[in-house]
């Protein structure tokens, strides 16, 4: 029986895959721990298990060694398994720059992410404003305690930021190293 191309990647660890490839990462017990290179990262949430696989808590992504270079690189998954196994993949030049369909999906995932932080920021503004509200009704309510205020900033901060979260283009977001 012969093995097919995935069968003789399945040995290879994603963490040596995203070390030859430049991804920088930290070992932390068996797990090696990196910045997530398919999103906007600012802490690490992506890890390398010891049984070769990998996972983003924060985007989701995940898989084995191949889907990690296929996913990176952006080419199909058997282009991906052919390089791992060493062998010269067929009608396949490397890209040194993303595509434009690439960028902008970068950019649109990265606006996404923002977009319901700052909405969960708006939320919770909303309700703490709610519950001053309420409480300010009491007889013997306070009225040195600045938590409205505080939760009114914060509310139009998040408006603010999601207007010029809507203005941005992804040559912009590029240009200023938020999305790779």
């Amino acid at each position: 029986m012969t093995e097919n191309i995935f069968d003789r990647c399945r040995g290879i660890p994603a963490y040596q895959v995203a070390q030859q490839e430049g991804l920088e990462f930290r070992k932390r017990g068996e797990r090696f721990w990196a910045r997530c290179p398919f999103h906007a990262d600012k802490t690490p949430s992506l890890v390398f298990f010891p049984d070769g696989g990998w996972k983003c808590f924060s985007c989701g992504a995940g898989g084995d060694a191949v889907s990690f270079l296929a996913r990176l690189r952006g080419v199909p998954a058997l282009v991906a398994a052919t390089e791992l196994a060493g062998q010269q993949p067929a009608h396949y030049t490397p890209r040194t720059q993303p595509s434009e369909y690439h960028k902008t999906q970068a950019v649109e995932q990265w606006r996404r992410e923002k977009r319901m932080d700052l909405l969960d920021i708006q939320q919770d503004a909303n309700e703490a404003m709610k519950r001053r509200v309420t409480a300010l009704q009491e007889p013997d309510a306070l009225m040195e305690d600045d938590s409205f205020t505080t939760a009114l900033s914060a509310f139009w901060w998040a408006q603010n930021s999601i207007e010029l979260l809507d203005r941005l283009t992804p040559e912009s977001l590029y240009m200023q190293g938020l999305v790779i």
